[in-house]
């Protein structure tokens, strides 16, 4: 995903964002997510992933050392709303310790509406949204699927419900106040001649302005081989857009982690902060002597597959001395009952620490999470043994076992 500075000032205001995201619920036929490289500048490329309480403190490392930054986001390398919890959680964190600060994210709009009123309150002012395309055989050219709850939509069946749930998440983002910048990324002989559309669709829901930003190719993505857009189809593009929406001045292809003035090169040393952060602290508080088990929702007993709210039973696992094994299963509340369902469900974790689920709402996370159980949300079909390992800070050795 992409972000750029705030629209009163594009060339003048520092940014940081915070790579906390690391799932995405898209696939762009433009986009290679990369995860540990600190030799690219472009949207999805992070030199380390943070959890919200390591994002904070290199937040507190970043201002100490810079004086530039007025804005703070997450905007990547995933999409921020795709794990909205570590995202949500990430921005509740920086609002309680770092007020004075504008708050943003960037998300391809999928998750948008669902989650507009919780970004307000966790004090998001503004939300950018990635637009590439608002008609679905165009669209379905950008995106190679879109993730819809377990199944992958791929062609103008995704693109179609993509464009809809942007539609849908533009508006509810208007109607609570927030500030809607559109990003749209010109793709030579896919979407350059499409431009005027999309921004007037923009206008129509209104979007308070739109940045164009020139396709670059990624070499490993699917279009790794298409040709760069040129300046003269990017002079094009906003005379086309200008009579539509204020333009925004297009700034560099801004990394997942990317910190300071726009135009500025990155900053290696405050980068490799990053990784010895996310070295040297473990992402979820760790099972104890009061709470030392870890809950697992799985229908099958191999993959974590199961959203929090359908889990009907849940795996129990023990660690002895680094052997880690299934003490047994309880059985998940029923459904119903709002916040009761979860203290319920608390009361029968009350001796676990960490409760792995595929996803889960914001809901039964706060209330779980008052009553001393984490929530821990991991990629869907994530393999049980590698995520209990990992929440008891076990390595994956031979002789170690889940199950």
């Amino acid at each position: 995903m992409h972000s750029t500075a705030p629209l009163d000032s594009e060339l003048s205001c520092g940014r940081l964002h915070l790579p906390v995201a690391a799932r995405c619920n898209i696939q762009c036929k433009y986009c290679d997510r990369n995860y540990d490289c600190a030799n690219q500048s472009r949207p999805g490329v992070a030199s380390e992933l943070l959890t919200p309480t390591q994002a904070l403190a290199y937040l507190d490392a970043v201002l100490a050392a810079k004086d530039d930054i007025t804005a703070v986001g997450v905007a990547g390398p995933g999409d921020a709303l795709a794990d909205p919890e570590k995202t949500l959680e990430t921005l509740r964190l920086v609002a309680q310790t770092h007020p004075q600060y504008t708050r943003f994210i960037s998300t391809n709009g999928l998750a948008l509406a669902e989650h507009a009123q919780a970004l307000t309150e966790a004090g998001v002012s503004r939300v950018y949204v990635a637009v590439n395309a608002v008609d679905p055989a165009i669209a379905a050219r950008v995106y190679y699927f879109v993730r819809a709850g377990k199944r992958n939509l791929f062609g103008q069946e995704g693109a179609a419900l993509l464009i809809e749930s942007q539609r849908q998440g533009i508006a509810a983002c208007k109607a609570l106040g927030l500030e809607v910048i559109a990003v749209c990324t010109v793709i030579p002989d896919i979407n350059d001649a499409h431009v005027a559309d999309i921004a007037a669709w923009l206008a129509a829901l209104g979007v308070d302005g739109l940045e164009l930003t020139a396709f670059h190719p990624a070499q490993a993505s699917p279009l790794g081989a298409h040709p760069p857009a040129t300046k003269a189809m990017m002079l094009a593009a906003r005379e086309a857009a200008a009579p539509h929406l204020p333009l925004m001045e297009c700034c560099t292809h801004c990394r997942a982690d990317a910190i300071g003035l726009l135009g500025e090169e990155k900053a290696t040393t405050v980068l490799n902060k990053i990784k010895a952060m996310a070295a040297n602290e473990s992402p979820w508080a760790m099972p104890d002597a009061q709470r030392p088990l870890v809950a697992v929702a799985t229908s099958n007993g191999e993959t974590v597959d199961t959203h929090l709210g359908h889990a009907r039973r849940l795996l129990i696992y023990q660690n002895d001395q680094g052997l880690v094994t299934l003490q047994g299963h309880r059985q998940a509340p029923p459904k119903g009952g709002g916040d009761d369902r979860w203290k319920a469900l608390a009361d029968l974790l009350a001796d676990c620490k960490i409760l792995i689920v595929a996803s889960a709402g914001d809901t039964p996370q706060r209330v779980l999470g008052e009553h001393g159980l984490s929530v821990r949300v991991v990629p869907e079909d994530t393999d049980v043994a590698a995520a209990v390992l990992a929440s008891f800070g076990v390595k994956n050795k031979k002789g170690k076992q889940s199950k």
